[in-house]
């Protein structure tokens, strides 16, 4: 895992493969979360990211890296279904370059607003240990 990200490098998006403004990410911490719609624990950590970036409007953005090409629908799908609304991405050059091959999902990196890698959780964590993560990023 990265220590540090240059969130300049940091080129996100859509799963519509539109670009995400770099003004969505400029000068807030993120949770970049790697996940699948196929996979459950990832599935279970979607509530718990919500209530992360709905909790830190201002300071925080929340994005789910679609790890599995071929699932963007089903993953737009899953989130809409579950009232999700933070930022689902594509997997790109771009963040392969700056975090490498995921080896396990779900994976999550707590980033701070300077772009120091902060945690990095692999597997499913508890709900407040991820708030806890989120705390240390301010």
């Amino acid at each position: 895992a990265p220590k540090q990200v240059d969130m300049a490098s940091l080129k996100l998006v859509n799963l519509d493969g539109s670009p995400i403004s770099e003004n969505v990410i400029r000068g807030k911490a993120m949770v970049l979360n790697f996940w699948a719609p196929w996979c459950p624990p990832c599935c279970a950590e979607t509530p718990w990211l919500q209530h992360l970036q709905t909790s830190h409007p201002k300071d925080l953005v929340v994005v789910g890296i679609v790890a599995d090409p071929g699932k963007y629908l089903q993953a737009q799908t899953f989130m809409t279904s579950r009232g999700v609304t933070y930022i689902l991405a594509r997997e790109t050059p771009s963040v392969d370059d700056i975090f490498g091959a995921v080896d396990g999902l779900p994976t999550t990196f707590y980033i701070n607003a300077t772009g120091k890698v902060v945690h990095t959780a692999r597997g499913l964590i508890p709900e407040i240990l991820a708030k806890h993560y989120v705390n240390q990023l301010f």
